[in-house]
């Protein structure tokens, strides 16, 4: 490992691109600091994840709806396209299965939000709080 010496270590931290640096650093410090604090950190990551969740949520209904909505509509296709001739390039097993997975992919996030439910009515939620462990002797 090799040293550096104390001057250019100097020349180091006075160069224009460190001092920058440190006085943004400087900065945010002054700025987050009254924010930063364990219970404000908490509210910021508990809505954060929120966000995270509901964005995932929201993509995954998107991408059933489109889906299952393209697939029924290509079937509509073919069948239309094997009424009109039997050798048109799509067979009634294709066409089956498109209506099956198109109604599938229509009902998950029906399915989905159901199965997230608990007996009693609720659902499973993350609040935050913290429980102390206790150990009995």
């Amino acid at each position: 490992m090799t040293k550096i010496s104390k001057a250019r270590l100097l020349r180091r931290l006075l160069h224009p691109s460190s001092l920058f640096l440190g006085v943004i650093a400087a900065a945010m410090l002054l700025i987050g600091a009254p924010h930063a604090q364990a219970q404000a950190i908490d509210e910021i990551v508990r809505t954060g994840t929120g966000h995270i969740n509901d964005s995932a949520a929201m993509i995954f209904n998107t991408i059933c709806w489109v889906g299952g909505g393209a697939l029924f509509i290509i079937s509509g296709f073919g069948w239309y396209r094997h009424s009109t001739g039997p050798n048109a390039g799509m067979s009634w097993g294709r066409i089956g299965t498109g209506v099956a997975v198109g109604s599938f992919l229509v009902m998950m996030p029906f399915m989905v939000r159901t199965a997230t439910f608990t007996w009693f009515g609720t659902g499973a939620s993350v609040d935050g709080s913290q429980q102390m462990m206790r150990f009995d002797k």
